[in-house]
């Protein structure tokens, strides 16, 4: 789920090409409406933290509401994350910075994969 148009692409070709599923997005509002009949069978979110419409951490909310197992993966262009809505990355998610590269991105969804549901 990402606003800016090339970053959101470069994300989905990378991971589509390491053999993910993708559902793109251009912000939480719209990521709700495009999972919200088949989110038992998305694992993780990816997700900028700042976006028009509807913010990384409410939309994560909303989907941890119906899906309390998914797992979140949180992009900034803040080196260490960022408090937004009150909370701080850092303390909850995963944090990937932006720019990246795509083999960065590839790693960290892995790693995030592979741990144990919470």
């Amino acid at each position: 789920v990402e606003d800016e148009d090339e970053v959101r692409r470069l994300a989905r070709l990378t991971l589509e090409a390491a053999g993910y599923r993708v559902i793109s997005a251009i912000h939480g509002q719209d990521a709700i409406e495009k999972t919200i009949h088949d989110l038992k069978s998305v694992d993780l979110v990816l997700t900028d933290i700042v976006m028009p419409v509807m913010g990384g951490f409410r939309m994560v909310e909303t989907l941890k509401e119906i899906n309390p197992n998914i797992k979140v993966a949180m992009m900034t262009g803040y080196p260490g994350g960022s408090p937004s809505d009150g909370h701080f990355v850092e303390d909850k998610y995963r944090i990937i910075t932006k720019p990246f590269k795509p083999e960065e991105l590839r790693s960290v969804i892995s790693k995030i994969l592979d741990l144990p549901e919470a």
